[in-house]
């Protein structure tokens, strides 16, 4: 899911010798990205390869409909090393594309994140500063975000909904994986048992290639941080006033 530290898991896993993570390859905006890393960068040879796939998998819903010949053209790019795999948002539950993807039993890593205003305010936050994922050495423009309860009380029953949703067709795949929180998988030990569970030797990790932009005190990322406070009271959910 969004704001679960997807992008710094994948690009830390994309540091291994015996791994290529790739970012989005089902959707147009990831696929379009890759095209133009590829001339941004023509020394990228992983976007160079990305790039030699034939001009037919630049159809988005082609590359859903015939997923497995997709997927096997771009295991087949990289026969070199001892993983391959891409990043994912599950997104809403009727999705044809997860559904499509949870169906090739592939191994996956869930991500999770228990503290549910953490990732809606990153969200927030992420949209507000028109930065996403930070890079290390990229500055950071600043921003806080208005608390608002309704908005808030939508967002965790969706969360919560997607994540019961597509957690159970995991399971009904009877696909191997791995459930693991971002409060965990942001640390060396967490990393470290993601690439275990990939069969990768976690040692061979370089260091991470994203930094952590946002406090781990949530009243700090908002404009309004007494109604912030109030609603998190009230609902019992004092727990999430720091992220640990």
């Amino acid at each position: 899911m969004p704001r679960t530290g997807s992008t710094m898991v994948q690009t830390r896993l994309d540091t291994h010798p015996d791994a290529v993570c790739l970012s989005a390859i089902f959707t147009p905006r990831g696929w379009l990205d890759w095209r133009a890393r590829a001339k941004r960068s023509p020394d990228d040879k992983i976007a160079g390869r990305m790039a030699s796939l034939p001009a037919k998998w630049d159809d988005a819903d082609r590359r859903i409909a015939d997923i497995a010949e997709f997927h096997e053209a771009v295991m087949t790019l990289f026969s070199d090393r001892k993983q391959v795999g891409f990043k994912h948002h599950m997104g809403p539950v009727d999705r044809a594309v997860t559904a499509r993807i949870i169906g090739m039993k592939l191994k996956s890593v869930i991500l999770t994140r228990r503290n549910a205003l953490a990732a809606f305010s990153s969200g927030l936050i992420a949209k507000a500063t028109g930065q996403g994922a930070l890079s290390a050495g990229q500055h950071k423009r600043e921003a806080k975000v208005e608390f608002d309860a309704l908005e808030f009380s939508y967002h965790v029953q969706w969360w919560d909904a997607v994540y019961a949703h597509w957690t159970a067709e995991v399971e009904k795949s009877s696909a191997p994986y791995m459930m693991i929180d971002y409060t965990e998988a942001r640390t060396r030990v967490g990393i470290g048992r993601i690439a275990s569970f990939l069969k990768l030797d976690p040692d061979k990790l370089d260091e991470f290639r994203t930094r952590k932009r946002n406090s781990d005190i949530m009243l700090d990322r908002f404009s309004n941080p007494k109604e912030a406070r109030r609603y998190l009271s009230e609902n019992g959910l004092d727990d999430w006033l720091v992220e640990k």
